[in-house]
Order: C-alpha cells, then sequence, then structure tokens
C-alpha cells in the first residue's frame, strides 16, 4: 500500500482529496494546523496530525517514508497576504522549503499545489504554462518563488516533482462565511438562504471554474506521472461572474443579484489552456459548471 502525506488534508481541497485517495486504497496522513480546515471533514482512516509546516523540527519528527506527498497548506488568502506579508513568505515559501527539504530527505515525490494567480492580471488569452508573468502581490510571488524553489533542486536531481496550476476551485466543504471564500460558495449559500447575491467590481470578469473532483483526478493522475514538470488544471471555459450569478438564480430559483463593492488585484480574465495536462496526462475535467453547482445546491 502507497503511502501519501497531505498537509493541508483538513481544508477545503485537502478533505476531499484524502477522501478520494482512501477510496484508491493509499495509506493516509494528513499534517494540518487547522487554521481553516476542520478535523471533521476527513476519515477516521486517516492518520492527523495537527501541525505547522513553519515547525520545521517538528515535521522532520513526524515525516516518514512517504511515497509521495501532497502539498496543499498554504496561506491562500489574498487580502491577508497584502496585509501581512511576512506571514505569507513565511507559510508559502519557508513553510514549502520545510516540505521540499523532507521530501529529498526522505526520497518522496512531491506534488504542489500552486496558483493561476502566477498569470498576470492582464492576459487576455488562455494561460499556457510559460505565460508567468510580472507578479504584483505576495501572494502571487510566494507561490512562484516556491515553484521556483521546488524547479531549483528537480533540476539538481535530488527531488521529483509535479506542479500543478489551480484556477477557481469549487465543491463540497468550501466554506461560504470567509470573506475571501471561492464565489460559488458565496453565491451557493446566498441562494438557498433567498439573499442577495453581490457582484464585485462589473461582474464581467470571467473565471475558469473547476469542480474540486476534477481536482482529485488531477493529483491522482499525477502520482503516476513519471517526469517532474508543470501543469495548468482548469476547465478552458471562462464565466463571467454576472453569468455565473444568473446561473445560480435560474437553477435554484431563489435570490437576486446586487452590485457590491470595487475590489483591486481582481484580474479581468482568468482562464487555462490545459492542452499540455490533456496530452501528457491525459486527464479532461468531467464536471460541467451547471452540474456541479446543481449538485452543490442539492446538498
Amino acid at each position: 500500500m502507497k503511502k501519501i502525506l497531505i498537509t493541508g488534508g483538513a481544508g477545503f481541497i485537502g478533505s476531499n482529496l484524502s477522501n478520494f485517495l482512501l477510496k484508491k486504497k493509499f495509506e493516509i496522513t494528513v499534517f494540518d494546523n487547522l487554521s481553516s480546515g476542520k478535523k471533521s471533514n476527513i476519515s477516521s482512516k486517516i492518520k492527523f496530525i495537527k501541525i505547522d509546516i513553519r515547525n520545521k523540527k517538528l515535521l522532520d519528527k513526524y515525516f516518514k517514508s512517504f511515497d509521495y506527498v501532497i502539498h496543499l497548506a498554504a496561506l491562500p488568502i489574498l487580502q491577508e497576504a497584502i496585509n501581512n506579508p511576512r506571514k505569507c513568505i513565511n507559510i508559502n515559501i519557508i513553510g514549502t522549503q520545510n516540505i521540499v527539504e523532507l521530501c529529498m530527505k526522505y526520497g518522496s515525490k512531491l506534488i504542489f499545489a500552486s496558483t493561476c494567480a502566477v498569470y498576470p492580471l492582464n492576459l487576455k488569452k488562455r494561460a499556457l504554462e510559460n505565460n508567468v508573468g510580472k507578479l504584483i502581490n505576495p501572494y502571487s510571488i510566494s507561490k512562484y518563488t516556491s515553484e521556483n524553489l521546488i524547479n531549483f533542486h528537480t533540476q539538481q536531481k535530488k527531488l521529483k516533482s509535479i506542479i500543478l496550476r489551480f484556477f477557481n476551485v469549487y465543491g463540497k466543504n468550501q466554506s461560504p462565511d470567509s470573506q475571501y471564500s471561492g464565489v460559488i460558495a458565496k453565491f451557493i449559500k446566498n441562494s438557498k438562504k433567498n439573499l442577495d447575491l453581490e457582484i464585485y467590481n462589473d461582474g464581467t470578469q470571467k473565471r475558469d471554474f473547476i469542480h474540486v473532483d476534477d481536482i482529485c483526478e488531477a493529483i491522482y493522475k499525477s502520482l503516476k506521472y513519471k517526469q517532474s514538470d508543470i501543469f495548468n488544471v482548469g476547465t478552458s471555459r471562462a464565466v463571467k461572474i454576472k453569468d455565473l450569478a444568473k446561473i445560480i438564480v435560474k437553477l435554484s430559483k431563489k435570490g437576486k443579484i446586487k452590485k457590491g463593492k470595487n475590489l483591486n488585484f481582481d484580474a479581468k480574465y482568468s482562464c487555462a489552456n490545459i492542452k499540455k495536462i490533456k496530452n501528457k496526462m491525459k486527464f479532461y475535467p468531467k464536471i460541467t459548471l451547471e452540474k456541479g453547482i446543481k449538485n452543490l445546491l442539492n446538498e
């Protein structure tokens, strides 16, 4: 039985992934400091250790010869990263370097969760993996710096790694209560309560929404992928936020749309070119936005 460590495994993506991989007969360990995740999100069949990735000494105490390490733990909140760059750097860069060093020490293959935020805000086409551009906030900088650290050790032949750049992930266990949580989770919560769906800026911003089950499938495929590489994980379909709101109102028959506040650092267009992951890993997203939303509305 292959052994997997998931950092941040009690969070939104991590909890879905841990339960997904449990069905694939892996032996799973989760590291999480529970800053945003919930232990109740994961199965009692999974070994859980409360730990912070910034604490390398404690990490080393509980680290062992995992076949794979899926590194999801991060400070993912853009506004918090802007307000507290040091915290962002400590978690997303120093914490990642700690995980990288332990992967090299114990011979584990690393799967790193990166982000579409490494692409320029003014990109007007589907992002290719080589389209990384000017990074203007601590979150984007921290994620791309982590990618570069991983690539450095990989090129030195000391580490096997896959970097996956997630686009806008949504699905079960995503908290709608955080000020910064995914727009779909917020919209669905408000729609179920027949409240307003608040659109920031003008609502014409386009996003590539991918269901968390498809993210889990991409991670699963990356475990067996032989080479070290970087891949976008999205759907290649860009949807306007105001059209997303209309879809949810139509399907739920509840709520109405209203104009909200204006936000900075809000990309006008963000969409993945997924030719590379399709060709090399045979990954094809299966869950349409409409189907994913219907499932969430029916929960």
